[in-house]
């Protein structure tokens, strides 16, 4: 099996992650009527995921890596708090009319976007383990981000081809471009701070699943959205149980050692 380097695991997903968010874009830009609420479910969805592997790992994993984790863990609930208030308030800027509006929300998601990719390089740098579990928890999540996107730039007059492309830039490209600029840095950091980043994205990612990729349900609580909520957190389980080697917080020894390439 060819050898992957630790560094190219985070842009590798944020790769995947932004296939996954051009899936979202070409959902919208389809137009069909059976697919409207596909992103909604599959936001819910990636919450059930996220919510089952931060119990099952990735909370878990951030207080055995760090002897003050607790107080790292609050400092990621309250930067996910003020992400999401972030993104809110843009997103209602841009419901007033004329294209300069556009900008502040594309520019909140692009932020988002780009955080994901720097929790992709957290988390694989920690362990493969919690790099595949922060992944499986957000991947899902990557298609409302497009669909989003796409459809802001529509409603604000914008022509289907641009709007694709400028979408597809600032919601899907933003992701592996944050894996790429923060895996060098984090993989120079040592285990205690790393330990510590980790501690932070877990509060991050606990928040996002809890709160904004939840606000469908509760939104519109039906039995699809049910459905997509177990569904979500039984594959989860089912990746946490993959055998990768690293569950019971082992870590990956060629994942901490020194620049050894």
């Amino acid at each position: 099996m060819p050898h992957i380097s630790a560094s190219a695991l985070p842009v590798l997903a944020g790769l995947l992650a932004a296939c996954v968010t051009t899936l979202g874009l070409w959902m919208v830009a389809r137009k069909a009527d059976a697919q409207r609420g596909a992103p909604a479910l599959f936001e819910i969805a990636s919450a059930g995921a996220l919510v089952m592997l931060c119990m099952v790992h990735i909370l878990p994993e951030a207080l055995h890596r760090h002897p003050r984790a607790m107080v790292f863990i609050v400092a990621g609930l309250v930067a996910g708090a003020a992400t999401s208030w972030f993104q809110s308030a843009a997103l209602t800027a841009g419901a007033s009319p004329g294209r300069r509006a556009v900008w502040a929300p594309l520019a909140a998601i692009g932020l988002h976007s780009t955080l994901d990719g720097v929790l992709y390089a957290i988390a694989f740098e920690t362990s493969l383990a919690s790099g595949v579990s922060s992944f499986a928890g957000l991947i899902l999540h990557e298609i409302p981000e497009g669909a989003i996107a796409l459809a802001l730039l529509l409603r604000h007059g914008f022509r289907l081809g641009p709007a694709f492309v400028l979408a597809f830039l600032v919601a899907a490209a933003t992701t592996p471009f944050g894996a790429a600029i923060s895996a060098p840095v984090i993989r120079a950091l040592g285990a205690d701070a790393t330990g510590a980043l980790y501690a932070v994205s877990a509060g991050f990612l606990a928040f996002m699943a809890l709160g904004p990729m939840m606000q469908p349900l509760r939104a519109h609580p039906t039995a699809r959205g049910f459905s997509a909520l177990i569904v979500g957190g039984v594959v989860a389980l089912g990746f946490h149980l993959l055998p990768l080697g690293e569950h019971a917080h082992s870590a990956s020894p060629h994942l901490h050692a020194p620049h050894d390439h």
